[in-house]
């Protein structure tokens, strides 16, 4: 994540990409805070006030404006108010959602990541959007099973944007070949890799932009974490032909970290600038952040560097990759006709444009008809033209967004413990495991796949 979250983003600014509990929390599902919500969300049939509440950590310039448009034009449209409250630096979404719900006055919208949205249904907190959910389909298609949030034909969140996982690398050094494939990749990193600039670019700090890395590249080798046996939660890591492809995975990150720096404390803010400093001559990172950072430098390298769809074990195979999601949810006890009124409003591309191309091919549409419209290709056509984006990168982010899996969509519902897993960070500890730590990509995966249940015994207790 950047800029304390993959989503954020500031034009007049480069991001920082600095990571900080917000981001965690939001990432993973705000356990502290979402357990206290829980049965405390009112009752009845919703708040019958006129004041839309919207609650947001989203703070930054971009966003700031971007919503204050959507507010002043739904109000003079609507009868309707909105009271917008930015929780920022030093303060907490979380934390300020669970004093209101206790108060049994819960907002009518909230800006939340899929995992922690799936934790809320799962304690009957949120409240359906499937009126909002099928006017914006209506609109602009339905979005993939990955983005949506179900459950007994409803839908709970309206999901914004999504932060694809896609790799990054630099076509002048790596220019024999397309690093498309595992092996491909390990050639061109041990023929590029040199003291000066590493060939490729393996993070081993925990994070979530770590977790994320690991995700993709299992996805990729078709491993998944859980699947619901019995309707119950459970972990599969070390389970028959899954077990393989986790050992497979494992030993690929072993192979690749040959050529590349330590990067024992390397997360989302060292994934970003990896190439930007230097330090490598290729990346994976959930976005695009990683050509972003040269273009908004000025590096002379920019325009040789080349975005491609998650490289796979094998030539001809999907190239499945990890992904975050971020959506509007609304919660029982408020004014949900209200919310679901306020959602279907915003969705107009003359406002998500803003946000979509604060970062261009950072936040995707979610729904995959928005890209299509007119207003929004004119912007992509204009990125292309005016920076160092260019078509194939726009092609390798539409590939890559068609083959994603999130952590909550590996299972039907949703896994509700995505977050906890996340939170946990064990994901990002196989990393360190078999790299830094010198352990065997069999012990490691034993010790983290008991660790991840223990994670999911923990949030359902």
């Amino acid at each position: 994540m950047v800029n304390d979250n993959p989503s954020h983003s500031d034009r007049e600014s480069p991001p920082t990409d600095t990571v900080n509990r917000r981001t965690v929390l939001k990432a993973t599902g705000g356990l502290g805070a979402a357990t206290a919500i829980a049965g405390c969300s009112g009752g009845g049939d919703g708040n019958s006030s006129n004041e839309v509440h919207f609650l947001t950590d989203e703070s930054s310039d971009g966003f700031r404006n971007f919503f204050s448009t959507v507010k002043e034009d739904f109000e003079s449209e609507t009868d309707y108010t909105v009271n917008m409250e930015f929780v920022g630096v030093g303060g907490s979404a979380e934390d300020r959602l669970a004093q209101l719900t206790q108060a049994g006055d819960p907002p009518e919208v909230f800006l939340t990541g899929a995992s922690q949205a799936a934790l809320f249904l799962n304690q009957d907190a949120i409240a359906p959007v499937s009126d909002a959910f099928s006017s914006i389909s209506d609109r602009f298609g339905s979005p993939s099973d990955s983005w949506r949030l179900q459950s007994d034909g409803e839908d709970y969140i309206a999901p914004l944007w999504g932060n694809i996982g896609i790799t990054w690398y630099r076509t002048d050094i790596m220019s024999d070949q397309t690093p498309n494939t595992w092996d491909s990749l390990l050639t061109a990193a041990q023929n590029a890799d040199s003291s000066s600039l590493r060939g490729s670019f393996v993070p081993a700090g925990q994070d979530i932009c770590t977790d994320l890395y690991v995700l993709g590249w299992a996805y990729s080798n078709g491993a998944r974490v859980c699947e619901r046996q019995g309707g119950n939660i459970s972990v599969i890591m070390t389970e028959g032909d899954n077990r393989q492809r986790w050992l497979e995975t494992l030993q690929f990150f072993q192979d690749l970290h040959q050529y590349s720096p330590n990067n024992s404390d390397a997360g989302c803010s060292q994934m970003s600038q990896a190439l930007a400093s230097e330090s490598a001559a290729h990346t994976w990172y959930v976005g695009s952040r990683p050509k972003y950072q040269p273009i908004s430098q000025d590096a002379g390298f920019a325009s040789d560097i080349s975005a491609i769809p998650q490289p796979t074990p094998e030539s001809g195979q999907d190239p499945t990759t990890a992904a975050l999601a971020e959506g509007l949810v609304s919660f029982k006890g408020s004014n949900t006709e209200a919310a679901n009124e306020y959602i279907d409003f915003l969705f107009q591309t003359k406002y998500l444009n803003e946000i979509y191309f604060l970062t261009p091919l950072q936040n995707v549409p979610a729904f995959p008809e928005i890209s299509e419209t007119d207003s929004y290709q004119t912007k992509l056509e204009s990125t292309v033209s005016d920076t160092a984006f260019t078509q194939e990168d726009v092609e390798a982010t539409n590939t890559a967004s068609q083959n994603i899996v999130t952590l909550a969509s590996e299972t039907s519902p949703p896994n509700p413990y995505s977050g906890a897993i996340l939170g946990s960070r064990k994901l990002s500890e196989l990393v360190y495991d078999v790299t830094v730590g010198e352990m065997s990509p069999s012990e490691a995966l034993e010790t983290r796949a008991s660790e991840i249940e223990s994670a999911i015994e923990n949030a359902r207790s």
